[in-house]
């Protein structure tokens, strides 16, 4: 019912692993997030993510930016 490949919530749990230092388990979270980032590119203009989406990133460039960082182990 949630629909988790269509959840950014992978993002902000990437997020948080990192900043508790659990990298491995960020890494994973992040790297579904990407996924999720470019199903979103890949829609309607009107299905892009919010700004509530993506906080505390001011884009999903930036955020894109930030989980690379995480799913490369960084």
């Amino acid at each position: 019912r949630l629909r988790p490949e269509r959840n950014l919530a992978h993002a902000g749990l990437a997020l948080l692993l990192a900043r508790t230092g659990r990298t491995g388990e960020a890494a994973r979270e992040a790297r579904l997030a990407l996924d999720v980032l470019d199903d979103y590119a890949r829609r309607p203009p009107d299905e892009a993510p919010v700004h509530e989406d993506i906080f505390p990133h001011r884009s999903p460039d930036d955020l894109r930016r930030a989980l690379e960082t995480l799913a490369g182990g960084g």
